[in-house]
């Protein structure tokens, strides 16, 4: 296989590629064996390190592969390499097209433990890094597991797997439902839907003052409180009132990720918002957090990418907002199926916030270990 730097994009490289050369009658005549060290060395990504494998594999000129000899451990190199990525790009020559020669990367100083301590410190880190891969794929696995939930319980409704045969179902715009659910637009369920701040909204920013979300700040059935920005509590009163918010109002993404949606929690009662669309439920038909489950299901995803209009940007309007069609079980119904997938995403937000933990002590690690703050011993010491 031919690598190119746009292939090195993970934490480590693993390619197997016996079988991808012999289907098209391919042979590399100079290969690299594996656990080679690949350094991107031209281009806007001088630096990014990976490793081969498994397999046979060649790159280009705009990679400098690293096969290490029996007094350096390629594990070793891969880490202390990677932790040293960012001083890569200033040994580019000045030249329209940024490159790392092979003479001047060969060059490059690195810090020579023994060879066994070498291994020691690929050892724990490959510990850690491994436990950050295993949590990866049970995030993704989770996730998975909350799409395949999501289509069971807005087909279904909250019926057991091996009960749905009990279940009878009807055929409607937007697929099977329960022959009990009824079929209604948004707006008949919702008292108003409007829209957030769209004229020159950063003319209201302020350093401090009252939130005000933005389609970045908007996850599925979550808010991101990263990079906020506030509007002042004057505007807030007068000018913008007609956006403020109120607990359990659904936001929904106009522009970007159109129909991505989550519910206004309590404490951000009277926060305001930009260019979002703002539904206010009426809670005696309809549960707000099941109204914004469903947006973020597929059926209701469905709806949204159906309505968006714009070519280069993803927009979803008001109007689309109000047709869109929402299958509406009894409250106790909605209830249980917000309470299920609630569950699932507790189990998600632990193993992101276990896998932030395993980032965080995997960078500590890195950073000690290739700088001698900290040898190898006294970490095996204390297992």
């Amino acid at each position: 296989m031919f690598i190119s730097p746009g292939d090195i994009n993970t934490n480590k490289y693993v390619i197997s590629t016996q079988k991808w050369l012999s289907e098209r009658g391919l042979e590399v005549s100079k290969s690299l064996p594996v656990d080679t060290v690949l350094v991107v060395c031209i281009g806007a990504t001088i630096g990014k390190v990976a490793m081969t494998h498994a397999g046979k594999s060649a790159t280009n000129q705009q990679i400098n592969a690293i096969i290490s000899d029996e007094h350096t451990d390629p594990q070793y190199l891969y880490y202390t390499l990677s932790h040293r990525s960012t001083e890569l790009p200033s040994l580019a020559g000045r030249a329209a097209i940024p490159i790392v020669n092979k003479s001047t990367f060969a060059k490059f100083s690195i810090s020579y433990p023994p060879f066994s301590e070498q291994q020691s410190i690929a050892r724990v880190l490959s510990s850690v890094q491994e436990a950050r891969e295993k949590t990866e794929a049970a995030i993704e696995a989770t996730r998975a597991l909350k799409m395949s939930m999501m289509k069971h319980l807005f087909t279904y409704g909250p019926a057991p797997l091996q009960e749905v045969d009990k279940v009878s179902l009807k055929e409607t715009e937007i697929g099977m439902v329960p022959k009990e659910w009824d079929i209604i637009r948004c707006e008949d369920l919702c008292k108003t839907i409007t829209v957030g701040i769209v004229v020159r909204p950063s003319s209201y920013y302020v350093p401090k003052g009252v939130l005000a979300f933005r389609s970045f700040n908007i996850r599925e059935d979550y808010l991101n409180l990263k990079d906020l920005v506030f509007i002042s509590e004057v505007d807030n009163q007068s000018k913008l009132a007609k956006s403020r918010l109120q607990k359990d109002d659904v936001l929904i993404v106009r522009t970007g990720y159109p129909g991505t949606a989550c519910v206004v929690p309590q404490k951000f009662e009277g926060a305001n918002c930009i260019d979002l669309v703002i539904a206010r439920p009426n809670q005696d038909t309809i549960r707000s957090h099941y109204l914004s489950r469903f947006f973020n299901s597929k059926a209701g995803k469905d709806q949204s990418s159906a309505s968006e209009t714009g070519m280069a940007q993803k927009h979803l309007n008001v109007g689309a907002v109000k047709r869109t069609l929402i299958p509406l079980p009894s409250l106790a119904e909605q209830q249980q199926i917000v309470e299920i997938l609630s569950s699932v995403d507790r189990k998600i937000e632990a193993q992101e916030t276990k896998k932030a933990a395993l980032d965080s002590l995997f960078q500590t690690l890195l950073q000690n270990l290739m700088t001698a703050k900290i040898r190898v011993n006294h970490i095996e010491a204390c297992v």
